[in-house]
């Protein structure tokens, strides 16, 4: 991100500023603590006797919710002490704290150079074609349109013009859809299906445009746009910018039928749907990329097939990922659903299952993750990213495996895919006050009916905590701001424990509303 040159600076003498840097860079020091201790080294100080437990628990107790279950559990890294244990041995819901049992046996098992290819095998190249031309998938989920586009160039630069026959192979992971993911029958990007090839985080953007007049049809615009989405116009254009539009996409097969109905006023200039799911990702993928192909001028004769490729075939080309720890960040700090249980199934494969299934995908995380603490008796792991109810663990055992990934050789590659408070992911807008930011670095996550959150807090002692609420009902940002400030009192023990000020309105005028309706 560029910087910008602030010209309050200009006022300061060099020795004003550069105290005024110290003082900032005083405020991020808690973030460099050392992080690879675990058990207390011999002569280690005593856990800090101003932390007191029993406000830290009235904290959680004033939440809000009569049905609310509190589960929490921290301990002090450096002398081993739980200071508090509520509930902790009970098993409970995590919403996307699960991602941390992902992600650390992720860390564990690859390397953090590693990159994850999408291929382009050739067979029976001549002039100007070939007898069959292979996409296979290794489970890139960060895969992107310009990207597949770029391997589709390639094949056109290789002087290829016509293809006899094209194959996906997306056999590395099988089709089924994670565990829970059918709870809600929702066409929301955050459920996209997950595959061995995807591309577009396996989903699609909708916009809708009047036409002329009243009267007039609709124009639809699917992107990308291919043979694996069909669409249904039953929607019409209206006078003035009133919008009764109704836009869902649902299966069809392996389709994906985009449904547009109601109407548009002729005075709108687009509405958006946003990004929908689709229906099956390896098939939506080997769609794009056929389109992608005939729009470049190769001709793909027949109908696109769906099977394994010889690994003996000829590498016409290749996309490579950023490597891996970029991406398990992405995931963690920016909590994707689609990143966790594409690493998920990874750890699967990696184990010598193929196509990785999610039997083995949790049999791999509970292997890794045993010989960091984690007891895989008392978790069960049903998905890789803790999306609805499908994975269920007890508050000490997240705080068992973040102590055995502090001590870990991979400690720092662990925590430095965690959101951190006040600065990035999930916490950007959280915990900005001097006592949290920049020192809790953390997982957070979300259900209807959970908020969790759960991490390292790091100050002049350093504590792992899973804080989870569960059967909570209304919006998550109430026990938020209960976390936020149970972290607060935990790292400043002096700080009040009044919530903050809720931050005025600002007062709506009447230019202030057209400039919002704009």
């Amino acid at each position: 991100m560029p910087t910008r040159r602030i010209a309050i600076f200009r006022r300061f003498t060099g020795v004003q500023l550069a105290g005024l840097l110290m003082a900032i860079a005083s405020l991020f020091a808690g973030a460099a603590t050392a992080f690879a201790a675990d058990a207390p080294a011999a002569g280690a100080k005593p856990a800090t006797a101003k932390v007191d437990p029993a406000r830290l628990r009235a904290i959680l107790d004033a939440a809000p919710g009569t049905k609310r279950v509190i589960h929490a559990h921290v301990v002090d890294l450096d002398s081993g002490e739980v200071i508090l244990d509520v509930n902790g041995a009970k098993p409970a819901w995590p919403a996307s704290v699960a991602k941390l049992f992902t992600t650390a046996a992720a860390v564990r098992t690859f390397v953090p150079t590693m990159t994850l290819q999408t291929k382009v095998l050739v067979d029976g190249q001549r002039t100007g074609g070939a007898k069959t031309l292979a996409l296979v998938g290794g489970g890139d989920p960060s895969l992107d349109l310009r990207e597949l586009g770029a391997l589709a160039d390639a094949v056109k630069a290789a002087g290829i013009e016509r293809v006899d026959r094209l194959l996906i192979d997306h056999t590395l992971f099988d089709d089924k859809l994670p565990a829970a993911f059918d709870e809600k029958n929702s066409d929301a990007s955050y459920r996209a299906p997950i595959d061995a090839l995807e591309v577009n985080g396996s989903t699609i953007a909708i916009a809708v445009r009047p036409g002329d007049k009243p009267g007039d049809p609709v124009q639809i615009e699917v992107t990308p746009m291919s043979a694996a989405v069909r669409i249904v116009d039953q929607a019409r254009t209206g006078p003035g910018r009133k919008s009764t539009l109704a836009v869902t996409t649902r299966a069809a097969g392996k389709q994906t039928e985009v449904l547009v109905q109601g109407l548009i006023g002729v005075q709108r200039k687009v509405i958006g749907a946003g990004r929908r799911r689709v229906t099956d990702a390896g098939f939506f993928a080997g769609e794009t990329f056929r389109a992608m192909l005939e729009a470049r001028g190769v001709t793909v004769a027949g109908k696109t097939r769906y099977a394994a490729a010889d690994p003996g075939w000829t590498l016409l080309t290749e996309h490579k990922s950023e490597p891996f720890d970029k991406l398990l960040a992405f995931c963690n700090k920016w909590s994707n659903n689609l990143y966790a249980e594409t690493f998920f199934k990874l750890l699967g494969a990696k184990a010598g299952t193929t196509p990785s299934t999610a039997a083995a995908s949790a049999a791999a995380v509970e292997a890794t993750l045993q010989k960091v603490g984690v007891d895989p008796e008392l978790v069960v792991i049903g998905n890789g990213s803790g999306l609805y109810h499908a994975t269920k663990v007890p508050a000490a055992q997240v705080t068992a495996l973040l102590r055995g990934m502090a001590s870990a050789p991979e400690g720092e590659r662990f925590r430095d895919t965690l959101a951190v408070a006040g600065v990035d992911g999930t916490l950007r807008g959280r915990m900005r006050g001097n006592a949290t930011k920049g020192k809790v670095f953390a997982k957070t996550g979300t259900l209807d009916d959970v908020t969790a959150l759960a991490g390292y807090a790091v100050g002049e002692r350093r504590y792992a905590f899973a804080l989870f609420f569960n059967n909570v009902a209304g919006h998550a940002s109430r026990w938020r701001r209960v976390h936020d400030r149970f972290l607060t009192a935990l790292l400043d023990p002096s700080a009040s424990d009044d919530p903050p000020a809720p931050r005025p309105k600002p007062r709506r005028t009447h230019r202030s509303r057209r400039t919002r309706r704009r």
